[in-house]
């Protein structure tokens, strides 16, 4: 791969729309996304590119934050709460930290995007971070092949939850001051912090090649819990969920999320990523998405840190 990275700035994003709705995407990708989260976490955004010639073939964005004298470049900063980053090509390419003409005092992290063929990224050269999992569903077997994939426990909470007559409602049903207000709550239950509710609602004002669906779990008239799909052209995510640690069991989360893969599926999506293993950390939770598909894929979390980086940062922690 020639030395040909180049740095896009918002008034060019134009051109990384047309990329995106070329290629194979990520909701995580698009600038609404991304621009939301700058204004509220104060960051400078802008994309890498790869350019061949005229030619624009592939795609990275990166959040800038100053630190002193560093600064750190992420791309897909689950610090704030954009699942994935890293890179998007538009034909299979090989990708090496040695392109990236990083200044002495910048480093970049990448939480990469799952290494599905699609996105058509061969990563090299890199120092691991860690290592992530996740279970991806594949949207183009049928909904009949997906039920049956099901373990038979999981068919039979969905069974139960419909027994029970649970609501399974959309925003625009209970509107977003309820939603947030059990957002908050549930929250403070896990000892999660908060974004705020006007993040939410500028995220889902600005949304143009991205869709954001939340489905919420009733019943008798309570809310038990929520997730929030995120979505463009060819990928569905599992953004966020939670539930009330109190709920009855009655099978209404697994019903939340058999929703939720009906309505990737009717957006035309090719996949459905539950987000994130941790077996050792969440093994409730690895189980709990492990039953909705085993089919697992390496995410990459990698840093490049150039030497003068590394003995400023040390400077900088002294001082």
């Amino acid at each position: 791969m020639k030395n040909n990275i180049k740095c896009i700035f918002e008034n060019n994003f134009a051109k990384v729309d047309e990329f995106l709705s070329n290629n194979f995407s990520s909701p995580t990708h698009w600038k609404e996304w991304n621009l939301v989260i700058s204004k509220h976490f104060n960051t400078e955004f802008f994309y890498y590119s790869l350019v061949e010639g005229d030619k624009l073939i592939g795609i990275c964005p990166v959040h800038k934050i100053k630190n002193k004298f560093n600064y750190r470049l992420i791309s897909g900063p689950k610090e704030y709460y954009i699942p994935f980053g890293g890179w998007i090509f538009s034909e299979t390419t090989k990708f090496d930290s040695k392109v990236l003409n990083l200044k002495k005092n910048e480093s970049l992290e990448i939480f990469s995007l799952p290494l599905l063929s699609e996105f058509k990224v061969i990563y090299e050269g890199y120092k691991l971070l860690k290592l992530y999992y996740t279970s991806i569903i594949n949207l183009e077997k049928s909904e009949d092949e997906i039920w049956n994939s099901l373990p038979p426990q999981r068919r039979n909470k969905i069974r139960k939850a419909k027994k029970y007559d649970t609501e399974i409602l959309n925003i625009n049903e209970i509107g977003i001051d309820s939603f947030y207000e059990f957002y908050a709550l549930t929250n403070m239950q896990y000892g999660l912090s908060n974004l705020s509710k006007d993040f939410f609602i500028e995220l889902f004002n600005s949304a143009k090649n991205i869709k954001f669906d939340i489905l919420i779990a009733k019943y008798k008239s309570q809310i038990l819990g929520f997730v929030v799909l995120v979505s463009d052209k060819t990928y569905s995510i599992y953004w966020l969920g939670a539930r009330l640690e109190e709920a009855p069991n009655i099978g209404y989360f697994d019903l939340l999320q058999w929703e939720m893969i009906k309505t990737a599926k009717s957006l035309g999506c090719k996949y459905y990523d539950l987000c994130y293993l941790e077996k050792d950390r969440l093994p409730s939770i690895y189980k709990f998405k492990s039953d909705y598909s085993n089919e697992k894929y390496n995410i990459l979390n990698i840093n490049y840190k150039p030497f003068i980086y590394r003995i400023i940062n040390k400077f900088q922690k002294i001082f």
